[in-house]
């Protein structure tokens, strides 16, 4: 009985002491990765205007995305990805990582389950919401003429912004990616107003007005999987031969161009084309009759 006892105690004391490991190591991983981010922040900016030391800094930039969804994981995973941005000092020279400043969308960052567009449909994951922080994010650099380095479009047509306006990014995979190559530090400031996620980019210089365009080029039609109702569960829809009940409307896909115009003093001096994209169809589903031989 003691034996048993003694055995006991020990596989206690064993997983206690495990315990106290992982935690260590979970600590660790979070202090390097601030530690890590830190430099990238600049501390006690909690009026940008009023930074007399900074000179006079100005508006560089600003854009917003409304936020339609109301699910609350979402609205969280906003706030989290968002709270990163916060605050980001740009220096000239440096190329930043989306990814690398929001960090892995694991429960152990914060983020949380929501939906997500993954292989051309809906399905729900850790982080859903970042994508619109990272897209209103890159708008924002767009329009102060930050370079980006590397940037990817939704299989499917974004809700919040203009098609080849989007920038999805998934942890390890595909990152929204910008360098400063001016001589000026620019500071970012990102909140939610009014439903509304606001990203402001603050600076000493602005060369040009910067204006986006997103031209359509081709409308791409859904199709359509058809369901013949042997079960009559739709009899109240479907109930004569070659009559069909639209259980789904499919959602057209598209073929775009994304464009920057540069002005100044009102006067267009260049544009450019930045990117091309397509976005899929999502299928649709129709019910039809089903006769009985």
């Amino acid at each position: 009985m003691y034996k048993k006892l003694s055995i006991c105690f020990l596989l206690f004391i064993l997983a206690f002491i495990l315990s106290l490991f992982f935690i260590a190591v979970n600590l660790s991983g979070d202090k390097q990765f601030q530690e890590k981010m830190s430099r990238y922040y600049e501390v006690g900016l909690p009026n940008i205007n009023t930074a007399k030391e900074r000179k006079e800094l100005k508006l560089i930039s600003e854009y917003s995305t409304y936020i339609l969804s109301k699910d609350e994981n979402r609205l969280s995973n906003i706030n989290v990805a968002l709270n990163s941005v916060n605050n980001l000092k740009i220096f000239p020279g440096v190329q930043y990582s989306f990814n690398e400043i929001t960090g892995e969308r694991t429960k152990e960052r914060g983020y949380k389950e929501a939906k997500i567009i993954f292989d051309g449909d809906y399905i729900i994951g850790f982080g859903g919401g970042v994508c619109q922080v990272s897209t209103t994010l890159y708008n924002a650099l767009l329009l102060a003429d930050i370079n980006i380095l590397e940037v990817h479009s939704h299989t499917l047509k974004p809700s919040y912004v203009g098609c080849s306006f989007d920038a999805m990014v998934n942890y390890g995979t595909s990152d929204l990616k910008f360098k400063n190559a001016t001589d000026d530090i620019f500071f970012v400031k990102g909140f939610i107003e009014n439903r509304n996620i606001k990203i402001q980019i603050f600076g000493e210089n602005k060369e040009y007005d910067i204006v986006t365009e997103s031209k359509l080029i081709e409308e791409i039609e859904p199709e359509y999987d058809v369901v013949f109702d042997k079960q009559k569960k739709y009899s109240e829809f479907v109930n004569e031969e070659n009559e069909e009940y639209l259980l789904k409307k499919g959602q057209n896909g598209c073929k775009t161009e994304g464009y920057i115009k540069y002005y100044k003093d009102n006067v267009l001096i260049k544009t450019k084309k930045i990117r091309n994209d397509v976005y899929s169809p999502q299928k649709g589903i129709k019910i039809k009759y089903y006769k009985e031989t």
